[in-house]
């Protein structure tokens, strides 16, 4: 079978099994609708899961008894799963057999209130040296998920699922600050980014761009790059490279501290050192 054939077939299954996920998110929404009913609006969840539940009290029930669930019993489940998000990790197996366990990571959205979607690893044992490997996962591929598992995969699988959830969790504070940030500008400058929030450039209406590259928490380099010549010569070569100066100085600290330039980019900031920025 050529490479092109293998490529087919994954797609192939791959559809395959979004179908069955397809109909099994349909099938879990229509009974989660019947559990809502009477359940007070604070203690829902917008990623319910009753596998986790079934899992943890009893085994699974059949459709007609999930219906005929007291609502004292949904009660419990929702804030039994309450408290496996708050830790944020969750280790559940996919099969009534040892040789698929998965892992899922509940991250916390600071700025929106609320959990984000969680992901998944999927890890599947070898029968015959009962080492784990990754199956499937939905971690972004930014993550270095198989460095992390090359190395505490099968050495320390709970390390294994703290430094994944590391990066997701950097990652997502990253994405709150800087879309926080952003809106404060008010159109006097704009910030882009990459997916995993290590690229981020500030533009400067008409004046300038930096580029700042960053860790999981700090912003370790700062380089400007498309000075506009007009602007310098309007407050003066000197007074122009000051500002950038004292701007990527500014700039190079911990991820968090980028709330500065809200601060800074504010109308009604008197900071002499800036104000030509808003001339």
């Amino acid at each position: 079978m050529s490479f092109q054939d293998d490529i087919i077939n994954d797609i192939n299954s791959l559809k395959t099994e979004i179908a069955q996920l397809q109909a099994q998110y349909n099938s879990t929404s229509r009974e989660l609708d019947d559990l809502r009913k009477g359940v007070p609006q604070q203690v829902q969840h917008e990623h319910f899961e009753s596998l986790l539940g079934n899992f943890i009290n009893e085994p699974p029930q059949s459709k007609s008894a999930i219906k005929l669930m007291s609502r004292k019993k949904a009660y419990k489940q929702i804030h039994l799963e309450n408290l496996y998000r708050m830790v944020g990790v969750t280790m559940f197996p996919v099969s009534n057999r040892d040789e698929l366990l998965g892992i899922r990571f509940d991250i916390f959205d600071g700025e929106q209130k609320k959990f984000t979607v969680p992901h998944y690893i999927i890890l599947q044992k070898h029968s015959k040296t009962e080492q784990w490997k990754i199956h499937r996962t939905t971690i972004p591929r930014y993550v270095p998920l198989q460095s992390i598992a090359k190395q505490w995969l099968n050495q320390d699988l709970n390390k294994f699922a703290k430094l994944v959830r590391k990066h997701l969790v950097h990652i997502q504070n990253k994405k709150s600050i800087v879309e926080r940030v952003n809106g404060k500008l008010q159109g006097i400058a704009t910030l882009e980014w990459d997916l995993d929030f290590t690229k981020i450039r500030l533009h400067v209406k008409e004046k300038f761009s930096l580029l700042l590259l960053c860790d999981l928490t700090n912003v370790v380099s700062v380089v400007e790059y498309q000075v506009k010549p007009e602007w310098v010569q309007a407050v003066g070569e000197q007074e122009s490279e000051g500002i950038i100066r004292r701007m990527k100085t500014l700039l190079k600290t911990k991820v968090v501290y980028l709330e500065v330039l809200g601060e800074l980019f504010d109308p009604e900031n008197q900071n002499k050192s800036y104000r030509s920025l808003l001339e």
